[in-house]
């Protein structure tokens, strides 16, 4: 039949058939959502997207914060005061007057250390700040990818499993009839049979994965998954030759965000270092003021009024601050002595975090006064190395101290006053 055999009747209904099964396949086209929607519906919506922005927000405030105490500091003050006084031989008692004061001064910092490694300190805090919600991107993007082809290959998982199951269906409704007329056996339709319900199975696993799957994205985007668009049968994909890897591990420490952001950390904790050593020298602030005061308590001839400019330079200087500067030095410098001898040694080397040779001093200048501490002189006994020092298991001097029988134990464990290892009991 063709279109001219066609009655006008038949050919409208067939037409507006035509119409409507475009218009829906053009719906269904339309509808599917790429993976640059789903990651701009999830940009909007994730909650953890959402607390790096807000946490970004809040660390670009850093550096106003800092910025801050660079800057000049305004502070406009004034009192009125109605006094009353009694005695003092006046002619008239009690005897009242006014007195009223008010003021306008700025201080502008020159030299605060302080305030200077605070500043700098906000400046590394809001890049922080910004490295840190790039990272939180980069994290959502590789989310939204990961869920997205994960359910598309859920969905090319389910579609290849229906599909075996038809075939499995159709071999199995085949041996039945074979067996029934005798052309076939009852193993063969029982072995149909079992690759069909394996089958089943199989569709019912990959249906409760890609509901999974479905709704780990749903999360991300918080509504209801819309129709993914598929792949295109042949998608360009880039190979990366052996050349361009090592190139892109050797650019890795330099462009990775993860690095960035250590490196920022560390610039901020010397910073921070910095900023409390730098509270222990002297400070130099401009001052300048202008102060007007009344007081009616002065007999004059003209008005008594009072006016104040002032301008000059505060200096100071904080000469005991409670040892604070002193204990920092000194937890610095055992940090870094530490970490010295942790990347020095050969035990650290090969992962062993047992001995800990104290490796910052010459012999000449070990002592025994961390074991004087807790043991007794009639209760210990502290031999040192040999001439190799450090040597022996504990790579120092070996503390002996006597049991509950009285024989004499060796301690090579940590200082038992401290818990730490010193030089004369490694």
């Amino acid at each position: 039949m063709t279109l001219e055999s066609v009655p006008p009747r038949r050919w409208r209904g067939l037409r507006s058939g035509i119409a409507a099964t475009a218009l829906s396949v053009l719906a269904a086209a339309a509808g599917a959502a790429t993976l640059g929607e789903i990651y701009a519906m999830a940009l909007q919506v994730d909650a953890q997207f959402a607390s790096a922005r807000a946490a970004a927000a809040a660390g670009r405030e850093k550096s106003a914060q800092g910025r801050a105490g660079l800057r000049p500091n305004v502070d406009l003050g004034g009192n009125y005061k109605r006094v009353r006084e009694n005695g003092g031989g006046q002619v008239v008692d009690p005897r009242y007057y006014n007195s009223s004061q008010a003021g306008l001064n700025l201080t502008q910092p020159l030299f605060r250390k302080v305030n200077w490694e605070t500043y700098q300190q906000g400046e590394l805090q809001a890049q922080l700040a910004e490295q840190q919600l790039r990272l939180a991107e980069q994290e959502l993007i590789l989310r939204v990818a990961k869920g997205y082809f994960d359910v598309l290959q859920a969905q090319d998982v389910l579609t290849a499993v229906a599909a075996q199951k038809d075939t499995f269906a159709q071999q199995a409704a085949q041996a039945r009839r074979g067996m029934e007329v005798g052309l076939a056996s009852i193993t063969d339709f029982n072995e149909a049979q079992a690759r069909l319900d394996l089958t089943i199975a199989q569709e019912i696993a990959a249906r409760n994965d890609l509901e999974i799957k479905r709704s780990t994205l749903e999360k991300a985007i918080d509504r209801e998954l819309p129709p993914l668009a598929p792949l295109a049968e042949q998608s360009p994909v880039d190979i990366i030759e052996p050349a361009q890897l090592q190139g892109l591990v050797a650019r890795a420490p330099e462009s990775a965000l993860q690095v960035g952001a250590a490196e920022l950390g560390e610039q901020i904790a010397r910073r921070e270092l910095a900023r409390q050593e730098g509270s222990a020298l002297p400070t130099a602030d401009l001052v300048a003021g202008l102060n007007h005061t009344r007081n009616g308590n002065f007999v004059t001839q003209g008005p008594n009024a009072l006016r104040q400019i002032t301008l000059g330079i505060d200096v100071s200087f904080g000469v005991y601050q409670g040892a604070r500067r002193r204990r920092g030095c000194a937890r610095r410098r055992r940090c870094s002595n530490a970490r010295t001898r942790s990347s020095s040694t050969p035990a650290s080397r090969h992962g062993s975090t047992r001995a800990r040779p104290f490796t910052a001093f010459p012999p000449a200048a070990r002592s025994t006064r961390p074991c004087a501490r807790r043991w007794p002189a009639a209760k210990r006994r502290c031999s040192p190395p040999g001439a190799g020092w450090p040597s022996g298991p504990g790579r120092g001097w070996t503390c002996s101290t006597p049991n509950s029988s009285g024989t004499p134990r060796a301690r090579t464990s940590p200082c038992p006053a401290t818990r730490r290892w010193w030089p004369a009991c490694s």
